[in-house]
């Protein structure tokens, strides 16, 4: 027992990044520690994850992606693998396949306990098994069991989802990296057996390719995180490579690819089979008009400043607050707040727009630094819940990496009290957390916009502030014009601050047929008065026969659901909600948080009594602190582990 505390100290403090680095500074480092089951000891081994290839293809808006990641046994027995890896924060999740040789299992949607059933039993009885959960909505946990030395297991997740697409460009995102997530009063988020050692390199290759089919010319394409190379065969299509073959997967892989032509438009794509009709609305608002007169606003700027944005990321949101606060209007009102472990305003209440606040500002944002934990609902309770000034516009802007672990939490109390603030988001940093920076944006009814470190802080301010000056349209309905339409998401259509489509999904009683003769309206306010705008929907080829729009509104749906559930918790019992999820998914074989992808190969593979289980290390952030909080984490695990097994040998 002291022989295994006395080698984990040893391994913490080489992990951890010396004084002198900062967390922008530090390179990951590779290695994995393992609890050896023979001797209860602690030792470094090879990462069982060898590579990760991503191949995916664009078609107009909507994307399919395929994830294979390939696990090779380096050990001199079976081994079981954990890994913990992140996927794009809108992709609906809808097939899982395991390969091993020529051999292809496909994997099915269960009820979560009963998918582990099935897999567990599998383990026990040595057969080859590989488990899929949603850890969270962009966060997955995989399990790969019996693998025999020597041997390896390919497993495949497909993806689809809908991109989006603003200011003439759309932009592609893979994320690569899962940052340690703060959860109040628990510090082994996320699950030290999946992610041991925050700030670790996953040890894998990472390779990408991208096919580009845009419906018009294609334009400027560019990633600012990457170097790549895009091979063009026509006008419209593309293929993107990474320019060195492989990469470190340390930070999001983000593309970008300006669009022509009519590809934004107004249009109805269709879907319908045996379980009924299903629909994916595109409406291109009108553009932007200039008000004749400017509400004055009041601004409420709340910065991150956990330890998480140590360094490089809060800096570049105190550049990008600097920035907005310098060129607010001269009739605007406003405040700062910072939260870590508790929230600090710079005001007591919103201030004038002159110089000596401003001043002010400046020094009490000079003065932050990035340090604890990450108690963002309080922050979003303060900034939302202060009387509202009637003759002004609110604008609530939170910049943040968003590395919690209580995504539904927050949103849900953005959406609870939101009332007629707007609420934007800046997500700062090169991997940050897509799903909550979104979501609160959707339930805040406003917009968001990544800040990674190369982006240029004065574009960035000038967006936002250009965002806000006034909505293109606000109050915006959809006249169906008699069309039975059902479950359509979002139920509650945000304003539109900015010049992109509203994306709509939903389903139609009955055929599709009624459907393409429909007498459909966009009505809304803008800001020189009401408008109303019939919809001119044009044919499109090849809509009966994509399954992918039944994919889509089904993730959609459960994700309207999944809030729907996470708010019912406190008001009323939230079974029957939790049923239609389960429902849902299982029918339309979309994973969710109640539901996961199992696949079993049927013959014998490994005696049972042989395997030992290894954590596959995660690419993380390499905060300290964090760092700190879940080797600690860690190291309890393994003292309780190890007493527990002073008499028996780990399977």
């Amino acid at each position: 027992m002291l022989r295994s505390l006395f080698l984990l100290f040893a391994v913490v403090l080489a992990v951890l990044p010396s004084p002198a680095q900062s967390p922008a500074d530090s390179p990951p480092s590779a290695g994995l520690l393992v609890l050896d089951p023979e001797g209860d000891s602690l030792h470094p081994a090879a990462c069982p994850l060898v590579s990760t290839h991503v191949e995916s293809s664009v078609f107009g808006l909507t994307a399919r992606t395929v994830v294979r990641q390939e696990f090779v046994n380096t050990f001199d027995r079976s081994i079981e693998a954990l890994y913990l890896f992140p996927l794009s924060a809108n992709a609906a999740v809808d097939s899982m396949t395991m390969v091993i040789g020529e051999r292809r299992i496909t994997g099915v949607v269960k009820e979560r306990q009963e998918a582990h059933r099935v897999y567990e039993k599998a383990r026990a009885e040595g057969r080859r098994a590989a488990l899929l959960d949603q850890h969270r909505p962009n966060v997955f946990a995989q399990k790969v069991a019996n693998i025999p030395p020597g041997e390896s297991v390919l497993v495949e997740i497909t993806t689809v989802e809908r991109l989006e697409w603003r200011e003439g460009a759309c932009e592609w995102v893979f994320p690569t990296v899962v940052g340690p997530r703060y959860v109040p009063g628990d510090d082994t988020e996320p699950p030290a057996a999946a992610q041991p050692a925050p700030g670790t390199a996953t040890g894998e290759t990472f390779s990408l390719r991208l096919d580009i089919f845009a419906a018009g010319p294609l334009g400027a394409i560019e990633s600012p995180l990457h170097d790549i190379d895009v091979v063009r065969t026509d006008k419209r299509t593309a293929r993107v490579t990474l320019a060195n073959g492989t990469d470190v997967p340390d930070r999001d892989v983000i593309v970008r690819f300006e669009t022509t032509g009519d590809e934004i438009s107004d249009a109805l794509y269709l879907h319908e089979d045996e379980r009924g009709t299903f629909f994916t609305l595109v409406l291109q608002p009108a553009r932007r008009t200039e008000p004749e007169a400017i509400l004055p606003r009041e601004l409420i700027f709340v910065i991150d400043a956990s330890g998480s944005m140590d360094g490089a990321p809060l800096d570049k949101a105190k550049e990008t607050m600097r920035l907005c606060i310098d060129t607010m209007g001269p009739d605007d009102t406003f405040n700062l707040l910072a939260f870590a472990g508790s929230t600090v305003r710079c005001f007591p209440d919103s201030v004038p727009n002159n110089g000596a606040n401003r001043a002010a500002a400046h020094g009490y944002l000079d003065a932050l630094r990035g340090e604890g934990g990450t108690e963002m609902k309080e922050a979003v309770q303060q900034a939302l819940s202060a009387p509202a000034d009637p003759g002004r516009l609110r604008i609530v802007c939170f910049m943040t990496d968003g590395y919690i672990g209580y995504d539904y939490d927050v949103i849900g109390e953005v959406r609870n009290n939101v009332e007629n603030s707007r609420v934007f988001v800046f997500g700062v940093g090169n991997s940050v957390n897509r799903y909550l920076i979104e979501g609160m944006a959707r339930a805040g009814r406003g917009d968001h916009q990544i800040v990674t470190r190369e982006t240029d802080s004065a574009e960035a301010a000038l967006r936002f502030l250009r965002r806000i000056q006034a909505p293109v349209l606000t109050d915006v309905a959809i006249d169906w014009g008699g069309l039975a339409v059902e479950d359509v998401c979002p139920a509650a259509i945000p304003d539109l601050f900015d010049e992109k489509p509203i994306v709509l999904y939903g389903r139609i009683a009955g055929n599709s047929a009624a459907a393409k003769t429909a007498n459909i309206a966009l009505t809304g306010n803008t800001p020189k008065g009401p408008t109303r705008r019939a919809i001119t929907l044009p044919a499109r080829k090849n809509n009966d026969r994509s399954p992918a729009i039944a994919t889509l509104w089904a993730r959609e749906r459960i994700a309207e659901l999944m809030n729907a559930f996470q708010d019912a918790q406190a008001t009323a019992s939230p079974d029957e909600l939790k049923a239609e999820i389960i429902a849902l998914s299982t029918r339309f074989s979309v994973l969710s948080q109640f539901t996961s992808f199992v696949a079993v190969e049927e013959r014998l593979a490994i005696d049972p009594k042989t395997g030992l289980q290894v954590a596959v290390p995660a690419t993380a952030t390499s905060d300290p602190a964090l760092i700190a909080g879940a080797l600690a984490a860690l190291l309890l695990a393994l003292i309780l582990g190890a007493w527990s097994r002073r008499d028996a040998r780990i399977a």
